[in-house]
């Protein structure tokens, strides 16, 4: 990736779990229809050899698929080789480039910080499971706005105060990990929720990329949230990582 080094600030990024269903397509039942929709798509570029090879990293396996998490589960409706397909186009739009800038920045900044996000948002389908944008409403911790609300789920509702304070943690000190103190500061100059518990126990550290290349996973209850290896799929992910762009 040339000119990183311009970009020497410190980032959070994250990616959520079931991406593929917001960036994927429907209708593929065999190899060949995957290639052509790789190729025609317009969300990235491939060519036939790419398209190709593309395929023998994510075999059909509907337990390996996107959405993650259903074992066999298939939907013929949306296609055979649906999940197949999800799972090449999340890793291709989002996954893929999220492990790749978070490689390369911790080569000038070790305030890099890593999440995959493994909360659906309110009443989605198990066809979408956690797909693009889930975890907004939670970061912003907004349970009345109407398009993507929290909803009154207390377990959401303290999941969504935990992520808010992380990422105001890291706007002021660089640092996810002052969920318990720095978010306190700001909440009572901005005069509100003086009436809230601040202290957030049972939480994980969030470490910095640079000493571990892991991701800090968000879970309900919240402190069910914990850390892994960001390492999965890599066969694939790599290769997706070494086409140019």
């Amino acid at each position: 990736m040339p000119h990183m080094k311009d970009w020497n600030v410190p980032i959070l990024l994250g990616t959520n779990t079931d991406e593929g269903t917001s960036f994927g397509t429907t209708g593929t039942d065999t190899d060949e229809e995957c290639i052509e929709q790789l190729i025609s798509s317009k969300r990235w570029v491939l060519n036939r050899e790419q398209a190709t090879k593309l395929l023998t990293f994510y075999p059909n396996d509907p337990a390996l698929g996107c959405p993650y998490g259903w074992g066999n589960t298939t939907w013929p409706n949306l296609g055979l080789m649906y999940k197949r397909y999800e799972s090449m186009a999340g890793d291709l739009t989002m996954v893929g480039p999220r492990r790749l800038l978070a490689q390369n920045m911790v080569k000038y900044r070790n305030e890099v910080y890593s999440y995959r996000w493994d909360v659906p948002a309110l009443n989605t389908s198990s066809t979408i499971g956690v797909g693009h944008f889930a975890e907004i409403p939670f970061v912003f911790a907004n349970p009345v706005q109407n398009i993507t609300a929290l909803g009154d789920d207390p377990a959401r509702l303290e999941l969504g105060n935990l992520a808010a304070r992380m990422w105001t943690s890291f706007v002021v000190d660089l640092d996810p990990n002052g969920h318990n103190g720095m978010c306190l500061i700001i909440i009572e100059k901005l005069d509100i929720g003086r009436n809230l518990t601040y202290a957030v126990a049972n939480i994980p550290q969030w470490p910095q990329y640079s000493q571990e290349t892991s991701n800090f996973v968000f879970r309900l209850p919240k402190d069910g949230s914990y850390i892994e290896t960001d390492t999965y799929r890599a066969d694939g992910i790599d290769y997706i990582n070494s086409i140019p762009r």
